[in-house]
């Protein structure tokens, strides 16, 4: 039997196209080799596309539940908490400096606010500091995330190699910036204020018990560097992780499919097919004939198709106009009858003369009904008997190259 193309023209969409196109990286080296040239721009077009869209699919479901926010409020809430127990816990050594400078009276106010500024800043540079790093771990587990799916794909061949090189590309692309941002900078400043602010407070109460000193020395570090990974979680990374959500989506395919892609994708599956196992029946005899046949099937299905169609839009209107004969009676409004000056004698020729009008009525609309389904019927006709004249000018340009 000659190699049949799998054709299918109504309700197709990406989720239709997406498994004929995964399915040409599954051939072998030499079957790509025998690709026509002409088809390889058209076939990398669709891979790469389809690379964008497993990408940003992959990028959107491992992001998204790592994108949801606490209240913002109650991020100021932890932040004032940190800061005022920072600048308690840590405004020894500004209390130190302002009283070594003689300013007796200040040096209580001056150390909170020196404490709590030192506590600002290391919460803000721990803060960013830990988001840097865990974008550029996220980034760091997708690119390897790639290449494992790489190394370990089923079939290896150039397409395949294109196939996840240019998702590779597409993430540095994006995400490029993460890889090379620099976190320790920011870890190093914020830890070293830490280690200053709590050795100093260990040291000044030291003579009250190492237990107290220790107290006061890591009680409020350990609050402030919880602190910083639950808002660099729980705020930043998750506000991250939604803006890059975001710029992923121009790669999100769209539900809907041209005919002229879902055509051109199932041109380029036959076609692969044919260089790939060849015609046993030896109908087939080259590339071109190969898609010519294609042509004269899609055509052939084009045809029924339109003349489905056109059947079934003419019943449709059919029973419109059905419906509406069948309500023409309920719609007759029976004119206003003025008795003044008539004779009850006179009433059943009263009744007679109002079935006739009513009677009349009918089928005056029922005329005029019909005459009006007939123009749309006409217009129907036209507008099919024109894409039938298309196809079938279609079909015979393939069968002109079929026997060519």
């Amino acid at each position: 039997m000659t190699l049949q193309p799998k054709i299918k023209l109504e309700g197709i969409s990406q989720q239709d196209l997406q498994p004929i196109i995964i399915s040409w990286l599954n051939h072998q080296p030499e079957q790509i080799e025998r690709l026509a040239h002409s088809d390889k721009p058209e076939i990398k077009q669709f891979l790469s596309q389809q690379a964008d869209a497993e990408l940003a699919q992959a990028r959107t479901d491992d992001l998204s539940h790592k994108a949801r926010q606490c209240n913002k409020s109650t991020k100021n809430l932890i932040k004032t908490i940190v800061i005022f127990v920072g600048a308690l816990t840590f405004s020894a050594a500004p209390q130190l400096l302002a009283s070594g400078a003689a300013r007796g009276p200040l040096a209580i106010s001056a150390g909170i606010l020196g404490g709590g500024a030192a506590t600002f800043f290391v919460e803000e540079l721990g803060v960013k500091g830990v988001t840097k790093k865990r974008r550029r771990h996220n980034s760091l587990s997708a690119q390897d995330s790639l290449e494992n799916q790489h190394s370990a794909y089923p079939s290896q061949n150039q397409l395949v190699d294109f196939y996840f090189n240019a998702q590779k590309v597409r993430l540095l692309q994006v995400e490029g910036e993460n890889l090379t941002t620099d976190f320790k900078a920011d870890l190093a400043i914020a830890g070293l204020l830490s280690v200053v602010e709590g050795a100093t407070a260990f040291v000044l109460i030291l003579p009250a018990g190492l237990g107290m000193a220790f107290l006061a020395a890591g009680f409020p570090v350990a609050l402030t560097w919880a602190a910083i990974l639950f808002q660099s979680r729980h705020f930043d990374f998750a506000e991250y992780c939604a803006d890059l959500i975001k710029k992923y989506e121009p790669f999100q395919p769209s539900p809907e499919v041209s005919e002229e892609e879902a055509r051109q994708v199932q041109s380029l599956d036959y076609s692969f097919k044919y260089v790939a196992e060849g015609d046993k029946t030896g109908l087939l005899k080259n590339l071109d004939m190969a898609r010519a046949y294609f042509d004269i099937c899609y055509a052939d299905k084009k045809l029924q198709q339109i003349a489905k169609h056109y059947i079934h839009e003419l019943n449709e209107l059919r029973l419109q106009l059905c419906e509406q004969l069948k309500h023409l009676e309920e719609q007759w409004v029976m004119p206003e009858i003025d008795i003044a000056g008539s004779a009850p004698t006179e009433e059943q020729n009263l009744d007679e003369k109002l079935k006739n009008q009513k009677a009349e009525w009918i089928a005056q609309k029922t005329c005029e009904l019909e005459a009006l389904y007939q123009e749309y019927a006409e217009m129907i006709t036209f507008k099919y008997e024109q894409q039938f004249l298309v196809w079938q000018e279609e079909k015979a340009r393939a069968q002109k190259m079929f026997t060519r």
